[in-house]
């Protein structure tokens, strides 16, 4: 009886100085026929603790081997282990089980993530202005009707004057950009091109999709519609390009909800003939021409594609990217003109089939190379998978890049195996690089990088240092909760249901801004944090938990070709 309590409390002292383990898995589910993995976090070591996986009976078991790495600059912890269990591929609902008495439910699913589009098209209406449309909040900006032109007095970004003669523009609608109530024509031409590119390479998840649209379209046309219909005031005549809505004055009003602002009827649009705004912009008419033109609407498709010409043929006069710029403000700096051009050219190539639009696109595809990089700023390897059935040269180019981004998400260290260097809003730019992977696997029909839009999935639904989802959903167990939007501030009640977390930010930015978030002392994100990341979900981050639309849409369109691949 000695012995036998004997033993019993050196097991108990042999937990207890193994420490506690953190699972990190999707929470959402895996395919059934996918590779699947999951991640243990420890502070101490876990060699040789028991695992199993169980259903009805045990369906897999094992022990951890030898941690995998150790603290760095993407583990938190001392100890990391890796399970694979592909071998599981019955859909159903499992746990996973260690015997120090963690456990986690596994689901195997086919498309588990086949909702969130439309829950990202929820938060799309939710950022519209000037309409009685918009979600969670009144009609707002109706003042956007007459907004006073500015212009540049010289070259310079800071050099904003109110242009002589009291010109006039209505720029009412569009979406906000973000948690401030900014409208910016760069990032509503990009989201609203990637939104009909996910329509153009999968309309079959979004035809029968109609939860918000008050018209005869599906939700996603009848966002886009939204969107194009802002584009076309743009250009409202030969003399004016529209580049943003509001300004500098927007981030000192204080909290309020858009329709309850001081600045209404007050704001500025910024006019200027800017090739990197002009060439989302030619590329979302005409890629929203050639879709609508297959949905039977013809009048609309026809004075899209006009309008898509009339900015193009107008930006190639010019090569000098333009932007506001006001103290250390810098909005959407675009500096490179190439890839916007490229994808206008290619896509009106696609449309009009007239061969000056795809000699210029090749042109524009052979001047932006690779980019080794990706963001709203660098859209090289979309616009290189869009026209590489007609430019062979653009393969070498995205190839550049991807293998240089799967490099990444090899490096020492990187057990959740993300592919892209820590910036500000980096999961936006993991869902880039996984886009940008996915569309050359279904246009080269190969799959060298066919585990960097799995990893990137994983990583967004809970397989992340912090084991939290960063798409906000009710339907997501552990899903973010506090966005940094004004919206919700004011309105705590109201859920953000779509919202695209801005994700894990490089530390060294968010050590200087830090003062600006309002975070606790201590969290319960700190012990999962790294000398080189941090992550919080708290409403005034707003490096790792504003949404933005072009985050918006990386989203939509990454959910939408993942199930475009796991359809075939």
């Amino acid at each position: 009886m000695k012995q036998f309590s004997l033993s019993i409390l050196l097991l108990i002292f042999s937990l207890s100085a193994i420490g506690k383990s953190f699972i990190r898995y999707n929470v959402l589910g895996y395919e059934p026929e996918r590779n699947k993995r999951l991640i243990i976090q420890s502070d101490s070591k876990q060699n040789g603790i028991e695992w199993e996986i169980v259903g009805e009976k045990v369906v897999l078991s094992g022990s951890l081997k030898q941690s995998v790495t150790g603290i760095g600059p993407h583990m938190p912890k001392p100890f990391n282990y890796e399970v694979n269990f592909s071998k599981l591929k019955t859909e159903g609902t499992y746990t996973f089980k260690l015997a120090t008495g963690e456990s986690a439910p596994i689901i195997i699913k086919k498309q588990p993530y086949a909702f969130i589009p439309g829950e990202i098209l929820r938060y799309f209406r939710v950022m519209r202005s000037g309409t009685t449309t918009a979600l969670d909040h009144k009609a707002s900006h109706s003042g956007d009707i007459s907004c006073s032109i500015y212009k540049k007095t010289d070259r310079s970004n800071t050099s904003w004057k109110e242009a002589p003669g009291n010109k006039k523009v209505d720029m009412l609608g569009g979406w906000y950009d973000a948690g401030d109530y900014i409208k910016f024509t760069l990032t509503t031409a990009y989201s609203t091109y990637m939104m009909l590119l996910a329509y153009d390479m999968n309309p079959a998840l979004f035809k029968e999709q109609k939860n918000y649209s008050k018209s005869d379209l599906n939700d996603l046309l009848d966002e886009a519609q939204w969107g194009l219909k802002y584009l076309m005031k743009t250009m409202p005549d030969a003399d004016e390009f529209i580049i943003q809505v509001g300004g500098p004055d927007d981030h000192k009003q204080g909290e309020r909800m858009p329709n309850h602002d001081a600045l209404d009827g007050k704001r500025q649009a910024y006019s200027a003939f800017s090739p990197t705004q002009m060439g989302y912009t030619a590329a979302a008419l005409a890629l929203g021409a050639k879709i609508f033109k297959n949905e039977g609407l013809e009048k609309q498709s026809k004075s899209y594609e006009e309008m898509a010409i009339k900015i193009f043929d107008k930006a190639t006069n010019f090569s000098s990217p333009a932007w506001v710029e006001e103290g250390w403000e810098k909005f959407y700096f675009d500096q490179s003109i190439h890839d916007n051009m490229e994808l206008a050219a290619f896509e009106l190539y696609s449309l009009t089939d007239d061969k000056r639009f795809l000699q210029k696109g090749r042109t524009y595809a052979d001047k932006a190379e690779a980019a080794y990089w990706y963001s709203w700023g660098s859209a090289n390897m979309i616009a290189h998978n869009r026209i590489i059935k007609k430019h062979p040269l653009a393969l070498d180019y995205l190839m550049t890049d991807l293998d240089g981004f799967q490099g990444i998400s090899k490096e020492e260290n990187n057990l959740w195996h993300m592919p892209h260097k820590y910036t500000w809003s980096t999961l936006y730019s993991y869902l880039g690089v996984a886009n940008s992977a996915m569309l050359y696997q279904l246009n080269k029909k190969g799959k060298a990088y066919s585990e960097i839009p799995l990893n990137v999935l994983d990583y967004t639904l809970g397989m992340n240092n912090w084991g939290i989802a960063m798409v906000a959903s009710k339907k997501i167990p552990n899903s973010i909760q506090n966005v940094y939007s004004q919206i919700y501030w004011l309105k705590p009640k109201l859920f953000p249901t779509g919202a695209v977390a801005e994700g894990p930010g490089d530390r060294a930015t968010h050590d200087r801004l830090k003062k600006y978030f309002q975070l606790p002392e201590t969290t319960p994100f700190d012990e999962f944090n790294t000398k080189m990341t941090v992550f919080y979900d708290y409403s005034h981050d707003f490096q790792t938990m504003e949404t933005t639309i072009c985050g918006l849409s990386d989203g939509l369109l990454f959910f939408t070709l993942m199930s475009k691949l796991y359809a075939e």
